[in-house]
């Protein structure tokens, strides 16, 4: 039932990248992700949740695609995703809003929502209400915040958000390390090495360095090394990159990638060619992968790659555990690394995992039996973008949640 009293009063705001405080209000300032906590969460979605909300995250992505995370006190936390459409109203910088949502019901949702461009960060009010199955009105640009039904719930229905991210996605993107086989390996690739290829390992660190472990299928293999530079275009979601190698030859590798983060794991796209010493024209975003010589390979260079986690070092502390537990993680905010701390008072599966603000689990990092104990596990952000990020444990007595904030 509360699932269903929160669509009726759960409210977004969207507003423009800080950087672009001056320009005029877009339809695309609604894109990236917000957070409400304390006073700006409505009192009428605290009341409707027994004053248990502890925050609610909101991101807008492109494609019109939207997911709400909802955090509780309890640790227990509630997740929505669907569609969204906005429209300007003409009345100042109002925007009207129409939400299809898909989970965790189906539902209609209208409403209306203002940036504030001078705040730093951006500044969203916005207020909603379903419309869908009910006899619900929603507010009006004209009538302003406080209009749903007329009026009868005055500001009670409209919350509030800071800006967290312009969007999801960053330089640190390519961040990690990633696998590529089978038919993900270029067909040219394979062609160059005779078929003999059996999976390549990229690593890109966060100081510039990367490299390449090339395994082929007599049992030999290849690695290489060096630095790399990346830099955003101005196309969708794909970045340049340069590669400055200098193992097993020197030589300067050009080339793009785009990194697909609705996907779990992580879905990267790269396509390179080595343009020292030869006549090769690197791809460009405005042409899109298959574009290496102006089209002359197609898709035959364009390598794919899933992410790879990183392994957990899970260390045991001397002690007794008083209960379960789920500390604070330490450092807090931190850059790339940090501790984790909990205690299990009864043996038995324990897992403990990691999420994006989309509720994206974006790494498990404990899913094993365990006796009972305190222990430490060490977390490596190095792959993820800054941002908060939520962390949970989970045995068949006991669930906590908790959050951390990744600051690159």
């Amino acid at each position: 039932m509360k699932k269903l009293l929160l669509l009726f009063v759960l409210l977004f705001f969207a507003a423009n990248y800080s950087e672009a405080q001056d320009k005029p209000q877009a339809d695309d300032d609604i894109i990236g992700v917000w957070l409400s906590a304390g006073d700006n969460i409505s009192p009428l979605l605290q009341t409707i949740f027994s004053n248990n909300i502890d925050s609610i995250y909101a991101s807008f992505l492109p494609g019109q695609v939207y997911s709400v995370l909802q955090v509780n006190k309890d640790g227990t936390f509630l997740y929505y995703s669907g569609v969204y459409s906005i429209q300007a109203s003409g009345v100042g910088d109002i925007y009207t809003i129409s939400i299809q949502q898909s989970l965790p019901v189906v539902a209609e949702v209208s409403g209306i929502y203002e940036v504030d461009m001078s705040q730093n960060p951006d500044f969203l009010t916005y207020e909603v209400v379903q419309t869908s199955g009910t006899q619900n009105v929603p507010p009006t640009p004209q009538a302003g915040f406080g209009s749903t039904n007329g009026g009868v719930f005055g500001i009670l229905n409209v919350q509030k958000y800071i800006r967290l991210a312009g969007g999801m996605h960053s330089e640190a993107d390519i961040w990690g390390r990633w696998l590529s086989t089978g038919a993900n390996i270029a067909p040219l690739l394979q062609t160059i090495f005779s078929n003999n290829i059996d999976s390549i390992y990229a690593s890109f660190s966060p100081d510039g360095t990367y490299l390449v472990n090339q395994l082929n299928v007599d049992g030999t293999f290849l690695n290489y090394g060096g630095t790399y530079s990346v830099q955003a275009s101005s196309v969708d979601y794909i970045y340049t990159i340069v590669i400055t190698q200098t193992t097993p030859a020197v030589a300067t590798v050009e080339g793009m990638f785009e990194v697909d983060l609705s996907e779990n794991p992580n879905f990267l796209t790269y396509e390179v060619v080595q343009t020292s010493g030869t006549q090769n024209v690197p791809p460009t975003p405005a042409a899109g992968f298959g574009s290496t010589n102006g089209g002359a390979f197609g898709t035959l260079n364009v390598q794919k790659y899933i992410r790879v986690d990183y392994i957990t070092s899970v260390k045991p502390v001397e002690g007794a555990p008083e209960g379960f537990s789920l500390e604070q993680n330490y450092p807090n905010p931190f850059n790339p690394s940090t501790t984790i701390s909990f205690s299990v008072l009864n043996s038995g599966n324990v897992k403990l995992s990691v999420y994006n603000i989309l509720g994206q689990e974006v790494r498990t990092l404990v899913n094993e039996e365990m006796p009972a104990g305190i222990y430490n596990v060490k977390f490596d952000g190095s792959d993820l973008t800054s941002g908060i990020y939520l962390y949970k444990i989970e045995t068949a007595d006991f669930v906590q949640v908790r959050k951390m904030m990744l600051v690159k």
